[in-house]
């Protein structure tokens, strides 16, 4: 199976507290991906802190905070929304297509304060959650879809998963809202 960001599984320890349930979802099927340490994620008082998945809507948490600009030289940065502006003008253009027959349907999603959407896509095999980020916008930048979490199984081409996923949040963002 491929695994998409964020399904590496860790094992708890045995003084952490699994949390309840859910944010997004409610859900009590949470589990820990390990703890992940850095300036933003430790304290000298606390250490580094647990992360977290839901195995019925693959959120993890807590979210890293996101970063704002880009880093690299003006070129690179230059280069980078370009890449990004021709994927998005491609995934709408396939938008103007009927859906493909192996497209995933979007079992639920959720708004962010931030402007941010996220999508969970049921596969016949499985599903996959698909984050909309806008932090290239305020740059000049296209929204950005992308597959954050999921596993792939063996025999499905990873790449056209992660982009039927991105199209099917694409296609429900486009539809009009009541």
């Amino acid at each position: 199976m491929s695994m998409l960001p964020g399904m590496e599984r860790g094992g708890a320890a045995a003084d952490e507290a699994i949390p309840a349930a859910c944010p997004d979802c409610g859900s009590g099927s949470i589990t820990t991906t390990g703890h992940e340490a850095g300036e933003d994620d430790e304290t000298p008082e606390a250490g580094p802190v647990p992360r977290w998945l839901c195995m019925h809507c693959l959120f993890r948490w807590p979210e890293k905070p996101l970063s704002l600009g880009l880093k690299g030289t003006p070129e690179a940065e230059q280069q980078y929304l370009d890449e990004k502006t021709a994927e998005y003008a491609s995934l709408c253009a396939e938008a103007e297509s009927p859906p493909d027959p192996e497209e995933p349907t979007i079992e639920s999603y959720w708004r962010r304060s931030n402007g941010r959407r996220v999508f969970l896509m049921s596969f016949l095999w499985g599903r996959v959650r698909v984050e909309r980020g806008l932090e290239l916008v305020p740059l000049g930048g296209p929204p950005v879809y992308e597959a954050t979490t999921g596993t792939v199984p063996d025999g499905i081409e990873c790449q056209r998963a992660e982009r039927l996923a991105r199209l099917a949040a694409l296609r429900l963002d486009r539809k009009p809202q009541a």
